[in-house]
């Protein structure tokens, strides 16, 4: 005698979404995992230098997936104390165009792979973070070339006036602002200023009693 096998259409539901209950715990401790939860600082760092950044990655796209970070636009160090490991995504041209003047804008990003915190924006959100629109990357390019930025060691910036581009360029040593016509992006050579300055003695300041080290630096 054959039997008939009939499965509930609701109990056929309930064990669907009983599978996709298991399959996210499973997809989350992975995730975990594989952001090097349950290991030590060491560990971690044993794993090595592009292992750590595409952590940091993985937690940035968690959080804010629709805000891709362009990683050409930054240079990236790692650092550690004896309790988080951070990746610093550093702008290596800021800009400030003239809408934004008395905007207190950010630029750079921090992540922590422990704490799995993203700064600026956990805290501030992604308001005041600069993404420079389609015209404005085409102005920052083509002066960026003209002036070699980034030069290594300075605060490379450009910022817009009422009447020019400004390429700034400052080190600990000297400064420098470049200026460009706004309509056709040729630097008027005989306005730029230069300069240097004068030594100072740095303050001591109290030393921390858990310093952040850079890490890989000859890698």
């Amino acid at each position: 005698m054959k039997k008939n096998y009939f499965i509930c259409p609701a109990h056929a539901l309930i064990c669907i979404i009983f599978l996709f209950f298991i399959t996210g715990i499973y997809s989350r401790e992975a995730a975990k995992l594989s952001k090097g939860e349950n290991m030590n600082i060491e560990t971690v760092i044993q794993k090595g230098k592009e292992h750590i950044i595409k952590t940091a990655l993985s937690i940035y796209e968690d959080k804010y997936k629709d805000m891709p970070i362009n990683l050409s636009l930054y240079s990236i160090t790692i650092w550690r104390n004896s309790t988080e490991i951070k990746v610093v995504f550093t702008r290596d041209v800021t800009c400030r165009p003239l809408h934004k003047k008395n905007d207190n804008l950010y630029y750079d990003i921090v992540i922590e792979i422990f704490g799995e915190k993203v700064s600026p924006f956990d805290m501030f959100g992604t308001d005041k973070f600069f993404i420079a629109s389609k015209e404005e990357s085409a102005i920052i390019d083509t002066i960026k070339k003209k002036m070699k930025m980034p030069l290594p060691f300075c605060k490379n910036s450009i910022y817009e006036t009422e009447e020019w581009y400004v390429a700034s360029i400052t080190s600990r040593h000297s400064f420098g602002k470049f200026f460009f016509d706004k309509k056709t992006l040729e630097e008027i050579k005989d306005m730029k200023i230069e300069g240097s300055y004068a030594q100072m003695t740095r303050p001591d300041t109290p030393e921390d009693p858990d310093p952040w080290v850079e890490l890989f630096k000859d890698k």
